[in-house]
């Protein structure tokens, strides 16, 4: 009775729905069609295309099929000479998302640094440079001070 239930619920897992099997013939019928664009291009010959690479109007049979299916296509001599240096096959034009953000982490870092390094000479600079660890420890309040001469104070400023 369990090998029984457990063999069904295999068979019924390993058959795929109606809609995956559409799918999947959906799927392979439009790269079917991908693939034969650029080879009608070339069957139909005639016309021209700038090569994206060299900028010159060449006619489509100098082009390969899957670089006639793109919108800017190399022609196959600039492909071939690209293949020949090696190298990555793409070259990005602006900076990775990765990049930039470290660059942003290490900006707030150098920023962080700068008013740290500007806070502790103000402290230094007001409180004489011996008393810096005093009004560390309190937030930089005097508590000695009674509140009416810590408006005045704000007030000069």
């Amino acid at each position: 009775s369990l090998s029984l239930s457990l063999s069904l619920s295999l068979s019924h897992s390993l058959q795929s729905s109606p809609s995956q099997q559409e799918r999947t013939k959906r799927k392979r019928q439009a790269k079917e069609e991908r693939a034969s664009k650029g080879e009608t291009l070339l069957a139909v010959g005639g016309g021209e295309r700038k090569c994206k690479t060299c900028h010159k109007s060449l006619p489509v049979e100098s082009y390969s099929a899957p670089q006639l299916r793109k919108g800017k296509s190399a022609c196959n001599a600039c492909c071939a000479s690209k293949a020949d240096k090696g190298g990555p096959d793409h070259v990005p034009t602006s900076k990775s998302a990765k990049d930039r953000r470290t660059e942003r982490k290490e900006l707030r870092k150098k920023q962080f640094e700068e008013r740290k390094a500007v806070k502790e000479a103000k402290a230094n600079a007001a409180g004489g440079g011996g008393d810096a660890g005093a009004g560390a420890k309190t937030g930089g309040k005097d508590p000695e001070q009674p509140p009416a001469a810590k408006k005045a104070k704000k007030e000069k400023m």
